[in-house]
């Protein structure tokens, strides 16, 4: 599982958390080890041949929100169907 992060407050220490977590479970983790956009992770979900990918961001929202999107072995975002 490869884990991005953007400069948001809390977003560095939200991805280590699922770091953590991920690795407390036998789930192995590559976290970046500072900001990157969201294309360079979905870039390195299919050249590390990752599970998954997550990035911590809140997107186009205010800055005083966050959030994070989850992307595929593909490395496209995985969104809820319509």
């Amino acid at each position: 599982m490869v884990i991005a992060y953007d400069c948001r407050h809390k977003s560095r220490e939200f991805a280590e958390t699922i770091a953590l977590v991920l690795n407390a479970n036998n789930i192995k983790a590559y976290l970046f080890e500072d900001v990157r956009p969201t294309p360079e992770l979905s870039f390195a979900v299919r050249h590390l041949h990752a599970i998954a990918g997550i990035v911590v961001t809140a997107s186009h929202n205010p800055p005083e929100y966050n959030g994070y999107k989850v992307y595929g072995p593909d490395g496209g975002q995985i969104i809820p169907e319509i």
